[in-house]
């Protein structure tokens, strides 16, 4: 090579400028999970009358809805845990004879309960089935909304904790530096 450069001249080198981006990704799941025992009960509960005049329907409803309202009320739920999810009045006919026919009318209200503490869902089930539910059921449990969020913080901090490490462990692995 020396006496080659020294016969025909230097040799010409050429560098291509080479740009590399990093493209390769990994993805981890990190899983976080939290219980807690129930404090509050979720249910709804309903009242449904029929009748010919629809004023007196309605009164009937609101009456047994506010015997079911003022009850719960003296058990100690609070007048804002206490949600009409729906009022409905429905005109019903009789089709039977080929033609339309006027029955009666349905008059239907719909509540749903938040009660806390858990152990008045008994009481108050009994209180409005008294007082002229005719409707009531889908009993749920959970926790208060302050606790819910205090749960689901631990459990996304623990999830995200788990991730770092899988992470990590996966750039160990790859002999990735940082």
């Amino acid at each position: 090579l020396y006496l080659f450069s020294k016969l025909f001249g230097p040799i010409p080198f050429s560098v291509n400028s080479i740009t590399t981006n990093k493209s390769d990704f990994f993805t981890v799941q990190g899983i976080g999970e939290e219980t807690a025992v129930p404090d509050t009960a979720f249910m709804n509960v309903g009242v449904t009358k029929t009748g010919s005049n629809v004023e007196s329907v309605q009164n009937e409803v609101n009456t047994a809805v506010n015997n079911i309202t003022e009850g719960l009320k003296k058990l100690g739920i609070e007048d804002k845990k206490i949600k009409t999810t729906n009022y409905n009045i429905q005109p019903n006919y009789d089709y039977s004879s080929g033609k339309e026919t006027f029955r009666d009318y349905q008059v239907t209200q719909n509540l749903t309960l938040e009660i806390t503490p858990i152990t008045k869902a008994n009481d108050a089930l009994d209180l409005v089935t008294e007082n002229g539910a005719n409707m009531a059921g889908s009993l749920q449990y959970s926790v208060n909304d302050e606790k819910k969020k205090e749960l689901e913080n631990k459990a996304r901090d623990k999830a995200i904790k788990e991730a770092k490490i899988k992470a990590n462990n996966i750039d160990r692995s790859a002999g990735i530096r940082h």
